[in-house]
């Protein structure tokens, strides 16, 4: 009983790591994506310059 949820905490402990490790290869390209955004708005008089 307890090498099956060993298995099963160990199952969701990786599917965790592969999130984490998308979430953090996505982060970059959105960083970008958000600064060169706010500029647009900011020229385009839509938001404020900060």
């Amino acid at each position: 009983m307890l090498l099956i949820r060993k298995r099963e905490l160990k199952g969701r402990t990786e599917a965790l790591m592969v999130l984490i490790d998308l979430s953090d290869k996505a982060a970059i390209p959105l960083g970008a994506a958000v600064t060169g955004a706010v500029s647009i708005l900011a020229s385009t008089g839509v938001l404020d310059d900060p």
